[in-house]
């Protein structure tokens, strides 16, 4: 007898949940070295010895943050996949 969810699916939600979660911690340290070393660079000016490029972690961050705009969590996940099985 096939299953009528497949087990697949579970894992996916799993992965993507997990993925998110990734993307989080991603956007918020990315957003944090762009806000210190923008401070620091105010504080001690150009004299800094850590050549820091903007624009990787600006694209960086902004991928990041897309991501877990877009990628539902897993109970909203679960809800979709529910409701296309009742409907």
């Amino acid at each position: 007898m096939e299953p009528i969810i497949s087990p697949w699916v579970i894992y996916l939600f799993s992965v993507l949940t997990k993925l998110n979660i990734v993307a989080s911690a991603v956007a918020i340290f990315s957003g944090a070295s762009i806000i210190f070393i923008a401070f620091t660079k105010f504080t001690f000016g150009d004299d800094m010895e850590i050549e820091f490029n903007y624009k990787i972690v600006v694209i960086v961050s902004v991928i990041a943050t897309m991501l877990v705009i877009l990628i539902p969590d897993e109970k909203t996940m679960l809800a979709m996949l529910t409701l296309s099985f009742i409907t």
